[in-house]
């Protein structure tokens, strides 16, 4: 079960690196609201899978202060969990209820990769707001990412 604790790894420092370069470059407005969301949304899915039905915002209005204090806690949460995690354990089904009051069932496997495309489309988000706003956005594909931690 190599790859999703890698993955996460690799999301949690793209997600990182791209909220510090945006804090350098003074970035305002939605670009900071999808940097919440994304944390966000990390924690809501932790919880769930976690069989914990406490309520999180999805949209939180923080500043970026708090929202790398929120990466750094629910990346460290996700990496027990995953540490945990066997094969048979990616197809158990987290049942929980969404943000309309709606009952759902997710396999855990279904729920670790909605993680990482939700991640990958709202930083792809973020680039596009920081190159509107006149700043060359940060290469986050996972390949060079790959290339930084493979040995030759």
């Amino acid at each position: 079960m190599r790859e999703y604790p890698h993955l996460f790894d690799y999301d949690q420092n793209i997600n990182l690196k791209l909220l510090d370069f945006a804090a350098a470059e003074n970035i305002t407005g939605r670009a900071i609201e999808i940097f919440a969301h994304i944390a966000s949304a990390l924690a809501v899915w932790h919880k769930r899978a976690a069989g914990d039905s406490t309520k999180v915002a999805i949209w939180p209005d923080q500043d970026l202060v708090q929202t790398r204090k929120d990466f750094l806690r629910v990346y460290s949460d996700w990496s027990r969990l995953l540490v945990e995690v066997s094969e048979n354990d990616l197809e158990r089904s987290v049942i929980y209820t969404n943000s309309k009051g709606e009952r759902y069932g997710s396999t855990l496997r279904e729920i670790l990769d909605h993680l990482l495309l939700h991640g990958a489309y709202h930083r792809g988000q973020i680039n596009l707001l920081l190159r509107q706003s006149g700043t060359e956005p940060l290469a986050t594909d996972y390949i060079f990412f790959q290339r930084k931690t493979s040995e030759l």
